[in-house]
C-alpha cells in the first residue's frame, strides 16, 4: 500500500490483497508511468486526499478500481477492470490529462459514475476540439450513472481567464465522454458548475447523441 508521497511504477504485479493508495490523512499519489501496465490483482482502492495518476495502463483484474470521495483519478492512459470496472463515488473527482486538457479511457470495463462524483472538465481552447481544446473521456463499454440526480461538471478554464476562442454570444457542443453503451442517463440529473470557467453567461446543459455526452450551451 501507499500511504503517502508519490510513487511511480512503470510496471508490475500487485498481487497482496486490496492496494490502497493513502491513509486518508497524507497526501498520496500512485502514478502509473507511460508505456507500462500496472496489475492489481485483487483491486485498487484511492482514498481521500490521494491520487491515482494514469499515464500508463493500470489493471484491477476483476476486483473493482474504486476512487472514493475526495480521491481524484485522472492521467491520459488506460484504467481497467472487469466485470466491476471503475467506480467514481459521492464526492470523488476524475479529470482527463495531467494539469491539461487531455484523453484518458477506461479500456474493457464499465465507468459507474454515482452521483456526487465531479467530472473537472477542463476547456482551455474552444477551437482545438476534443481532447486537445477540452477534456474528453473514452468508456469503452458501459457507462452506468447510478444513484442519481446529483451527477456534477466542473468546467475549467485553467487560467483564470476565459478560455481562448469561447464566445459567450455563440452556442456550442462539445463532446466530453464516448461510450460503448451507457444506463441511467437524464439531462436534468447533471450539475454544471462554472465557477472557474469565467465569461461564461448563458446556461450550460448536457445531453446524449450518438454514443456520446455533449456539453451544450
Amino acid at each position: 500500500n501507499l500511504l503517502g508521497g508519490t510513487l511511480g511504477a512503470a510496471g508490475g504485479t500487485y498481487s497482496n490483497g486490496l492496494f490502497i493508495v493513502g491513509d486518508g490523512v497524507q497526501s498520496a499519489t500512485l502514478k502509473s508511468i507511460a508505456g507500462g501496465t500496472l496489475n492489481f490483482t485483487n483491486g485498487l482502492l484511492v482514498t481521500n486526499n490521494a491520487t491515482l495518476m494514469a499515464l500508463g495502463t493500470v489493471n484491477g483484474w476483476g476486483y473493482g478500481v474504486v476512487i472514493a470521495a475526495d480521491g481524484t483519478l485522472l492521467g491520459s492512459g488506460t484504467v481497467k477492470d472487469s466485470p466491476i470496472g471503475v467506480v467514481i463515488t459521492n464526492g470523488a473527482i476524475f479529470s482527463p490529462g495531467t494539469n491539461t486538457t487531455g484523453l484518458l479511457t477506461i479500456g474493457g470495463s464499465n465507468l459507474t459514475w454515482n452521483a456526487g462524483g465531479i467530472y473537472r472538465c477542463e476547456i482551455t481552447n474552444i477551437s482545438y476540439g476534443p481532447s486537445l481544446g477540452w477534456d474528453l473521456m473514452n468508456v469503452s463499454s458501459q457507462l452506468n450513472l447510478a444513484n442519481g440526480p446529483g451527477f456534477v461538471i466542473k468546467l475549467d478554464s485553467m487560467s483564470g481567464s476565459p478560455a481562448a476562442g469561447f464566445n459567450p454570444n455563440q452556442d456550442y457542443g462539445l463532446r466530453i465522454l464516448n461510450y460503448g453503451a451507457q444506463n441511467g442517463f437524464v439531462a436534468p440529473s447533471f450539475t454544471i458548475d462554472t465557477n472557474a470557467f469565467p465569461g461564461s453567461t448563458g446556461s450550460w446543459t448536457v445531453s446524449n447523441q450518438n454514443n456520446s455526452l455533449y456539453l451544450q450551451y
